[in-house]
C-alpha cells in the first residue's frame, strides 16, 4: 500500500509547544473522522527527522480535485457526482459538529474509484469542544483567501470562526470550479 506522509513545516519563530498542540489537535480530530467514506483515511503517525509526529494517510493516486479536473475528460455526470461527494463529506463533518475551516480543491483528494475525500484538518474546529476549537495556534497559518468567506479573511483569533456557513461559502467556490473546468 502506498502512503502519503504529512510533515509539518516548522517556522523557527513559533513556539514548539504551540506547534505540538496544533499537531495533536489535528491528529485527534482526523482519527475521530477518518473511518467515514468521505474522509481520507488516517493510518497512523511516524517520526521523520523531528520530535513532531508526521501524519500517515492512504495515498490518493489521482491527486487533488483540481488535478483530477484538469485531465479534461470528466463528464458532466461525473462532475455532479464529485460535487455530491464533497457535499456528503461536508454534511458528515457538520453532523459531527466539525467545521473544516479550509475547504478548497487541494484539500479534496480523489481516491482510485473517483470518489472525493476531504483532508487537512489543521484549521478544523469542533463546535462546543474547547480542546478542539479553532484558536491562536491556527490563526497564524497562511489561509487560502480565494476559497474563504469574506467574514473570515484577515481573521484574528476568534473561537467563533470559521463557521458552518463559511464552510458552505467555500463549498460554493469548489462547486464553481468543478462546473468551470
Amino acid at each position: 500500500m502506498e502512503v502519503a506522509v504529512k510533515v509539518l513545516k516548522i517556522d523557527p519563530g513559533r513556539a514548539m509547544e504551540k506547534i505540538e498542540k496544533a499537531m495533536r489537535r489535528e491528529l485527534e480530530l482526523w482519527l475521530r473522522l477518518s473511518k467515514h467514506s468521505t474522509i481520507v483515511p488516517l493510518l497512523g503517525i511516524a517520526y521523520v527527522d523531528s520530535s513532531l509526529p508526521a501524519l500517515v494517510s492512504q495515498w490518493m493516486s489521482p491527486g487533488t480535485l483540481y488535478m483530477y479536473l484538469e485531465q479534461g475528460t470528466i463528464t458532466a455526470s461525473t462532475k455532479v457526482e464529485l460535487v455530491m461527494g464533497v457535499a456528503g463529506g461536508l454534511k458528515y463533518l457538520h453532523s459531527e459538529g466539525v467545521v473544516h475551516g479550509d475547504l478548497h480543491p487541494a484539500n479534496v483528494l480523489i481516491d482510485d474509484l473517483g470518489n472525493p475525500r476531504l483532508t487537512d484538518f489543521g484549521l478544523a474546529t469542533v463546535v462546543g469542544d474547547p480542546e478542539l476549537q479553532w484558536g491562536a495556534t491556527t490563526a497564524a497559518r497562511e489561509l487560502n483567501v480565494r476559497w474563504r468567506a469574506p467574514e473570515v479573511i484577515g481573521l484574528e483569533y476568534d473561537p467563533a470562526k470559521p463557521t458552518f456557513m463559511s464552510d458552505i461559502y467555500s463549498f460554493g467556490g469548489v462547486m464553481f470550479l468543478v462546473r468551470s473546468l
